[in-house]
């Protein structure tokens, strides 16, 4: 039993160091598959350590194929392409188009904007000819690299200047901060914005199928379920406007007052359904040791960040093809919170809503009332995959990098089975969205 419990905590050690190796993902391959190949060898008495070299041997064919894709995108373009299209030529200014003129607040230091004598105060009238309504018309404008001729309205005269945009300037050119009291127009609305919502809605029926096959009862569970969302919808639309009622002007601090009351009536009605039903609630583990909540924490920080960067590797035709189509673009909204702000106040209310509210509010819904449902006509791991799945699929804002919501929905998913609790999945959900806002705003 001695030598079995050695080379099991070998063979876990292998995988996880294997996880590891993400960092160099080309270089540490042939290590991957000597850990793997070695602990094949040793798993021929031992089931437990049968099942950890298997996964390690699923780990090296997934990095083979990661490195296969780099080296793809690599002699096709794919990489450079995306890293132009994520850093586009910018002048270096910050816009405030909420009084419906487009208005330089800001002038940043050595940027092009700077070198051509750009100032705030200048209000953008043209650029090369073409009228300028709004910071997005500018910043397509601008998104070719090539110079271009601003007509700029200065202390009540005309003044043309010439700036040359170029990519490494940072931040970002444009913060749009339009008035979000204004209704959205139906333009706005395309097919790659609907598509998630279509294939959610897919999986939904198939889910309700299979359920009905395994006596699973569904209205009772479905129809809550859309009714969150659909009041969570309505009072993030009343925030919203409430927003837009306190706060003159609209703009950032509207927006982020309505996503704090989104957020609170979503976690609110979340909770509420939650306790109402807790002492009806099926179990969702398996017959595994429970984990204590840091080693689940620690643990599941290491999948984050092993897993993330794997998928998205192997997603990379996928995400160059929708930005050639021009189609799953991150949503304005999105942008504007995750944009830097100076307003103290916008950036409390935005990172109390993110990094507390979201997490408890969605982790309730989806780790504490959708997987033990799906738990009941599933087995676990495939429940918490398909459950990471819906996950990632009402996170439309995110755009072609729904990537992220899906991997991290999966581990969130073994987060709550392993703790057989919320706890865990919650302080992994904060951490996540705490890493992403800040990293966005630094």
């Amino acid at each position: 039993m001695e030598t079995n419990g050695r080379q099991r905590t070998r063979a876990e050690i292998a995988f996880h160091l294997g996880l590891a190796c993400i960092l160099l993902p080309v270089v540490t391959l042939p290590v991957v598959w000597a850990l793997a190949i070695r602990n094949l060898r040793l798993s021929s008495t031992d089931p437990v350590q049968r099942r950890w070299s298997r996964r390690l041997l699923g780990l090296a064919v997934v990095d083979t194929l990661v490195a296969i894709s780099l080296v793809v995108a690599s002699l096709t373009g794919m990489q450079e392409a995306m890293m132009e299209s994520a850093d586009p030529p910018r002048i270096g200014v910050l816009i405030d188009d909420s009084e419906g003129d487009v208005v330089i607040r800001d002038v940043f230091e050595g940027s092009p904007a700077d070198e051509a004598g750009l100032a705030p105060g200048d209000r953008v009238v043209a650029a090369r000819d073409e009228p300028v309504d709004d910071a997005r018309a500018l910043s397509a404008t601008l998104a070719t690299g090539e110079p271009a001729v601003l007509e700029v309205e200065r202390a009540g005269r005309a003044v043309e200047i010439e700036v040359a945009p170029r990519t490494g300037v940072e931040p970002p050119t444009v913060l749009p901060t339009s008035d979000t009291c204004a209704p959205a127009s139906a333009s706005a609305v395309s097919i790659g914005d609907l598509a998630p919502y279509a294939l959610f809605l897919a999986v939904v029926i198939v889910l309700a199928g299979v359920g009905r096959r395994r006596q699973v009862r569904q209205w009772t569970f479905w129809l809550p379920f859309f009714g969150v969302l659909v009041l969570a919808s309505i009072a993030g639309s009343a925030g919203t406007w409430l927003g837009c009622a306190l706060v003159a002007g609209g703009g950032m601090r509207a927006s982020s007052l309505g996503l704090a009351i989104g957020e609170i009536a979503l976690t609110v009605i979340a909770l509420g359904w939650f306790f109402a039903v807790r002492t009806r609630q099926p179990a969702f583990h398996d017959e595994r040791e429970r984990w204590p909540i840091p080693r689940t924490y620690g643990v599941g920080i290491l999948y984050a960040l092993a897993w993330m960067p794997r998928v998205a590797l192997l997603s990379v035709p996928l995400l160059y093809a929708a930005q050639q189509l021009g189609i799953g673009e991150v949503s304005p909204a999105l942008e504007q919170i995750l944009g830097p702000t100076a307003d103290p106040w916008s950036a409390g209310l935005v990172f109390t809503s993110a990094v507390v509210l979201a997490p408890i509010a969605e982790e309730v819904l989806f780790r504490g009332l959708l997987l033990p449902h799906l738990g009941r006509m599933l087995p676990a791991f495939t429940a918490i995959y398909v459950g990471a799945l819906l996950f990632g699929l009402l996170h439309v804002s995110h755009g072609v990098m729904l990537v992220g919501p899906l991997v991290l929905g999966a581990v969130l998913g073994w987060a709550r089975l392993r703790s057989r609790g919320l706890a865990a999945p919650i302080l992994l959900h904060m951490s996540f969205n705490a890493f992403a806002l800040l990293g966005s705003w630094l």
